[in-house]
């Protein structure tokens, strides 16, 4: 039997390493696309960014509508688990025309109950602000392309979905956080130091 050269030798390890290495992304490229097709949701996640306009001299209002909110953060926060959000933050902007812009960012599971339907005092008020602050047809919904959570946030979600989750008074925000923490006894202090998320938006 004639032997191989160094060169051919060379040669022929690299093609079997090149093969190897295919055949080994393949499989992890479909190992992947097979964990994406199944979702460990009970009701599938969406993230959502919105943009309304503030009606023209009510900036003031809208200030006070979110000082009302912040003060009333435990109330506020209690209005999330009929949502099935599990994320809200608001955000401002006054643009180059002079306009006033609100910023709603969400992340909700599927089937939430909508504020509308709320009978919670804190709930009628901010319809009251939202329906005197925010300019009518000025919705505008953002394009998302995707999001990313860690898997800790996923599981702990998936995990709160098919129990629900509860300790206390506590909110499943603060929940997530204390998943990190050895001690169970920090979610009084985190619940007074840290910015509340808001309530589910009224359809406009």
């Amino acid at each position: 039997m004639r032997t191989m050269n160094s060169k051919t030798q060379t040669i022929a390890a690299v093609v079997i390493a090149a093969c190897a290495g295919a055949a080994v992304t393949m499989f992890l490229l479909k190992t992947v696309e097979a964990r994406g097709a199944k979702t460990i949701f009970e009701f599938p996640l969406a993230a959502k960014l919105q943009r309304f306009e503030v009606v023209a001299g009510k900036e003031q209002k809208f200030k006070e509508w979110m000082d009302y909110l912040r003060r009333n953060r435990v109330a506020a926060v209690a209005t999330l688990e009929g949502e099935r959000t599990y994320f809200e933050a608001v955000f401002s902007d006054k643009s180059g025309d002079g306009m006033t812009y609100a910023y709603w960012l969400t992340l909700k599971g599927e089937g939430g109950k909508s504020v509308e339907s709320s009978t919670g005092e804190l709930d009628k008020k901010h319809l009251e602000y939202w329906n005197e602050c925010i300019k009518k047809g000025s919705r505008k919904v953002f394009d998302g392309e995707f999001y990313l959570t860690p898997e800790f946030l996923d599981q702990t979600i998936a995990q709160h979905q098919k129990t629900g989750w509860k300790i206390g008074s506590c909110s499943l925000g603060l929940l997530l956080i204390d998943q990190l923490r050895p001690s169970r006894c920090l979610l009084p202090a985190l619940r007074a130091s840290r910015t509340h998320p808001l309530e589910a938006l009224p359809h406009d």
